[in-house]
């Protein structure tokens, strides 16, 4: 194969790669085309150099080497979902899948891949970071899914981080990724973070991880941390923090999160606070964690506005540290759509919608910021109520779409009467039905289990007062 890159001016990447902003004559080095693996073109590769992955799975274990450059799947040019699940970078069991090792700036990217199968790096006498590793790095990671990797306690060395470890002056960005069923066998089931590290995470969902503490995120040693519209579930801990936990003077603010259905052995179901740490939360909800909902030692401060906290100030555990319970908070049930499988998007009569902070920007229907990480826009269906009808009958597009295993359906009806939902696949054969028999007037949510089916494109079709409404969604795996 002949080893060389194409290049490609600004002007020709204005068109093909309108998701990108590069520099003027920045190469596109294609994988597999130019080099067989995502390492030989990463080695080979230059500041504002761009490594384009085509689909496939690649079994090797890549890192950056200081350099700013760009690494994504077909996602990147495309924007389609569909090639996070299909372009993967398997660890084969080997170190970190993907590491960060040099000081790289924003400009450094992943973008749309499946990390996997990694078992992290031995780092000064513990192994950290099973699928990603980041040391001193400010690295941009977007759209991955991060699953299956391991970081295991073997002759008395430690483990952090089974999905992704930052680690001594690391300031990532994770935007738009999903942490799930990672391990560790000490501490950060799904990320670990330590060391005086200030990573943003925005629209992240961690769940399904395990450590013997915290379960879904370990916290620690001067780290300032801010996590915004993400979902922190289903985690366990064998010991402590089931969700969340964090200790030693770290300051960690959290704006619309969901903290729900965490569990753990001990102390601190959701999130355990422990050695002077300071904790903010606003818009958030804290749910059906198993051993409490928050846990407070060792002088730490709290403060909690606008947020849903099942059992109220109750559901926190202060052992003498300083709780700020502010304005706005509630203990009634969120009413989650279907959180026993993992949806924990709002239902239409949620007490979460429109209770969040009344001054926070984020309210895209004009009307007021909810609670948790979903926002429940009104404009799309608006809340169930006897003075409130939708005027015509309406099937609204589902929610996610593409999903991965299940995808809520809304529809509105203006007066009673029999109603038919049913999913087609691409050759018109009824696969499931949703509903049949007769509604009430109002607003009507349902959702759509999909693990039984294969990857592809189905047909949603609502059949109401003699009117047929259809709308398109995609499964993938």
């Amino acid at each position: 194969m002949e080893r060389t890159k194409n290049r490609i001016t600004i002007s020709v990447l204005i068109i093909t790669l309108a998701l990108l902003s590069l520099p003027a004559y920045a190469e596109i080095i294609n994988v597999p085309d130019d080099f067989e693996t995502i390492h030989g073109a990463i080695w080979e590769s230059e500041d504002g150099d761009t490594v384009l992955v085509q689909p496939g799975e690649y079994v090797e274990n890549i890192a950056y080497h200081g350099k700013d450059i760009v690494v994504g799947s077909l996602m990147l040019t495309t924007g389609n979902e569909v090639y996070i699940d299909s372009t993967i970078i398997d660890g084969n069991r080997r170190g970190s899948v993907v590491a960060f090792l040099g000081r790289v700036t924003a400009d450094a990217k992943l973008i749309g891949f499946t990390i996997r199968n990694g078992i992290g790096t031995n780092l000064n006498g513990k192994f950290t970071g099973g699928g990603i590793l980041i040391i001193q790095s400010d690295v941009v990671i977007e759209h991955c899914r991060i699953r299956d990797n391991h970081v295991v306690t073997d002759f008395g060395i430690s483990s952090f981080g089974g999905g992704i470890a930052c680690y001594g002056l690391a300031n990532p960005t994770i935007r738009n990724c999903e942490i799930y069923t990672n391990s560790s066998d000490g501490f950060g089931g799904g990320i670990s973070i330590e060391l005086i590290c200030n990573p943003t995470i925005e629209r992240v969902i961690i769940r399904d991880n395990s450590a013997v503490g915290g379960g879904g995120i370990i916290i620690f040693n001067d780290c300032d941390v801010t996590i915004s519209h993400s979902v922190i579930s289903d985690n366990i801990a064998g010991d402590f923090g089931g969700g969340i936990f964090m200790e030693r003077t770290s300051q960690v603010d959290l704006l619309n999160v969901t903290v729900g259905g965490n569990s753990c052995g001990s102390v601190g179901g959701g999130v355990l606070l422990n050695a002077n740490v300071q904790f903010n939360a606003v818009n958030s909800i804290f749910w059906d964690n198993n051993r409490e909902e928050l846990s407070l030692w060792s002088g730490c401060s709290v403060s909690v506005s606008y947020c849903d906290i099942e059992d109220g100030e109750e559901g926190i555990v202060t052992n003498n540290s300083e709780v700020d319970w502010g304005e706005g908070n509630i203990d009634e049930a969120p009413l989650f759509i279907d959180s026993e499988n993992g949806n924990y998007h709002l239902t239409g009569d949620s007490p979460c919608i429109n209770t969040g902070d009344p001054d926070s920007e984020d309210d895209p229907d004009g009307s007021r910021a909810d609670m948790g990480a979903f926002y429940f826009d009104l404009n799309e269906i608006k809340v169930s109520d006897d003075d409130i009808l939708p005027c015509v009958i309406y099937l609204s597009s589902p929610y996610p779409n593409p999903f991965n295993s299940t995808t809520t359906i809304g529809y509105r009806l203006p007066y009673p009467g029999n109603v038919s939902l049913q999913v087609y696949n691409k050759l018109g054969q009824q696969v499931t039905s949703l509903y049949e028999g007769y509604r009430q007037a109002g607003f009507h949510n349902v959702v759509l289990n999909a693990a039984y089916l294969p990857s592809g494109l189905y047909f949603v079709r609502l059949n109401a007062s003699d009117q047929v409404f259809t709308r398109k969604v995609m499964l993938i795996r």
